[in-house]
């Protein structure tokens, strides 16, 4: 039950909810830099809600080199959580965030991301 309670927590602050939406729509993963370009946060921001959402034991990350790449995590909690977003949020929720995206996965190079994540009001790309 303490599962369910803190993925019910996790997913009650209105951007981890995004978060989580865009995840359950790349089931092969996606970098930190592609999630802040599609939420248009900062990379702090999307770092904080992906850490709270990791923790709440919905997604995962694996490591490629210097970037890590966030999916759904394979656990019950994970899997039935992903299913009721799917069903519970029309995609016109975020029409927008998931176009933008798909923009920036369209994007990778040899399946890597290359969108670089900025900081707020920073001119220079970083990563």
């Amino acid at each position: 039950m303490d599962n369910w309670a803190e993925a019910f927590q996790a997913l009650g602050n209105r951007e981890r909810l995004r978060l989580f939406f865009l995840l359950v729509q790349r089931p092969d993963g996606c970098c930190v830099c592609e999630l802040v370009e599609a939420l248009e946060l900062p990379q702090y921001q999307v770092s904080k809600h992906l850490r709270a959402l990791r923790r709440a034991g919905l997604i995962k990350s694996v490591r490629m080199g210097r970037w890590a790449y966030y999916t759904v995590a394979d656990s019950r909690v994970g899997r039935e959580m992903a299913a009721f977003t799917i069903r519970v949020i029309p995609d016109s929720a975020l029409t927008d965030a998931v176009f933008r995206l798909r923009a920036a996965v369209a994007r990778r190079e040899d399946g890597r991301c290359v969108v670089q994540a900025r900081r707020p009001g920073d001119n220079n790309a970083r990563n």
